[in-house]
């Protein structure tokens, strides 16, 4: 429980890099109206996309919260909020948004939210890819085909939402094991994602070219440097 607690200064204002990528969200909801019309895959991927990122700024703000709680900057006792060391402005902020365990089932409600979008998203992609092989039949193109990869973040996705379900109490799991091999499987799936974008991106880098003007003459010459953003 502290290590799952003492993890959480590792997504601490993660909630920041979620605006850029709602308004990326917003931008491929707007390219897909203006390419394939309003009811079309590419505008409603756009709109979940959105949907999931603001539901992933609130869930950051309640780990957060949760986060401060857990390092003594929050106080909270019987499920109330008694003190708040910063003022009492904050400390009301926090009687609004309840208890540790309310934040807790908030944060969870928001995870299975973002969830929902990103399911519906890649449902709808798999059906577009899978409707292109319709056309023309083929196997597996390898481990980067979108119909592999996109059922692996579906078989993920369905993992972590059984969990949350669980953790909501909605349907209690009755045994670790399966608690763990729900887990297992999450995580092996993200794995597995995760190094196929790495891979097909280059490991995340980006080459760029940088001109620079030389003082002692009017010749330039172009520098290129890998920028890991």
């Amino acid at each position: 429980h502290r290590l799952s607690e003492g993890r959480k200064i590792f997504r601490l204002f993660k909630e920041f890099r979620e605006v850029y990528k709602i308004r990326r969200g917003l931008h491929r909801l707007g390219s897909g109206i203006a390419k394939e019309g309003v009811f079309s895959i590419p505008a409603a991927c756009g709109l979940l996309d959105s949907a999931a990122h603001v539901s992933s700024f609130t869930f950051y703000i309640f780990d957060n919260l949760l986060w401060a709680a857990c390092a003594g900057l929050l106080e909270l006792s019987d499920g109330k909020v008694e003190s708040w060391p910063s003022g009492r402005r904050k400390q009301l902020l926090l009687m609004a948004l309840g208890s540790k365990e309310r934040i807790k089932r908030n944060k969870n409600f928001a995870s299975i939210f973002r969830i929902v979008c990103a399911f519906t998203c890649c449902v709808f992609l798999l059906r577009r890819a899978a409707a292109k092989d319709k056309k023309k039949p083929r196997s597996l193109e390898g481990p980067d085909d979108p119909r592999l990869t996109l059922s692996m973040e579906l078989i993920g996705m369905a993992a972590s939402f059984r969990d949350l379900l669980s953790r909501l109490g909605y349907a209690p799991l009755h045994s670790h094991a399966y608690d763990g091999a729900l887990g297992i499987t999450a995580c092996a799936t993200g794995l597995f994602v995760n190094w196929r974008k790495m891979h097909k991106d280059h490991g995340g880098s980006e080459r760029f070219v940088a001109k620079v003007e030389s003082p002692a003459s009017s010749n330039s010459f172009s520098l290129a440097k890998s920028c890991p953003f």
